[in-house]
C-alpha cells in the first residue's frame, strides 16, 4: 500500500492498483469486514466503494457489501455487530428468509452499512465467485471484480434510469484496463442490459 494525498494506493490479487479515500467509511469497512473474516461469513464488497477501488472517486456515506447468510446465521451476525452498530434481528432474518437487504449504523461514526444477502441466481453465484481479494492497509478484503460491478450497475439503472449509474458505469470503462469483455458482453446479452451498455458506450 502507498499514500498520495490523502488517499490510499491499494493492489488487487492480480496486481491491478486502485485507491480508497482515507475516512470513517473505510475505518469501518476495514472494521466490518474483518469481523466477518473473523467468522467466516463469505461477503464482498459492492456499489460506491468499490467503484472509488477501481475508477476515479465520488462522495459516498454508504458501504454496499453482498453477504453469504442462511438462517442458521441470523443470531450470530446479530450478535456480531451488536456491540458498535444498529442492527435489528427482525430486519436481518426477513433479509435472508427474501435474500434481500439489511443495514447496519456504526453507533460512534454514524456510517451505514447496507447488506444484500447472496441470491441464489446463476449469475448471482458466478458473480460472487469472481470476487477480488485485495489489500486495504494490509488487511484483506474481499471486492467485486469490475466487470460485474459494471453489470450490477447496469442492472440497477435498468429500471430508475439513475444517471449516477450511468455515469460510474463510463467512469469504469474510462479507467479500468484490461477488462474481460467476454464476460461483460456475454453477461449483458443474457441480463437484458444491451441496450443500456449502447448508450453509455456512444
Amino acid at each position: 500500500m502507498l499514500s498520495h494525498r490523502g488517499k490510499r494506493i491499494l493492489r488487487d490479487n492480480k496486481g491491478a492498483v486502485g485507491s480508497l479515500h482515507v475516512s470513517g467509511e473505510l475505518d469501518v469497512l476495514k472494521s466490518v469486514t474483518a469481523q466477518l473474516d473473523k467468522a467466516g461469513i463469505p461477503y464482498m464488497v459492492n456499489g460506491s466503494m468499490a467503484g472509488n477501488f477501481y475508477a476515479v472517486p465520488r462522495m459516498t456515506r454508504d458501504i454496499d457489501l453482498v453477504i453469504e447468510l442462511s438462517e442458521r446465521d441470523v443470531d450470530r451476525v446479530t450478535r456480531l455487530f451488536r456491540q458498535e452498530y444498529y442492527i435489528d434481528r427482525d430486519m436481518v432474518q426477513r433479509a435472508v428468509r427474501d435474500h434481500a437487504m439489511f443495514n447496519m449504523i456504526h453507533n460512534a461514526l454514524v456510517v451505514k452499512v447496507d447488506c444484500v444477502v447472496k441470491k441464489e441466481t446463476e449469475y448471482r453465484r458466478e458473480e460472487f465467485a469472481r470476487r477480488r481479494a485485495v489489500s486495504v492497509a494490509g488487511q484483506r478484503v474481499f471486492i467485486v471484480s469490475p466487470e460485474d460491478l459494471i453489470l450490477s450497475k447496469l442492472d440497477w439503472a435498468k429500471e430508475s434510469r439513475s444517471q449516477i449509474q450511468l455515469d460510474d458505469v463510463r467512469n469504469l470503462l474510462r479507467s479500468v484496463q484490461g477488462l474481460d469483455t467476454e464476460y461483460l458482453h456475454r453477461w449483458i446479452e443474457r441480463l437484458g442490459l444491451a441496450p443500456l451498455y449502447q448508450e453509455v458506450c456512444q
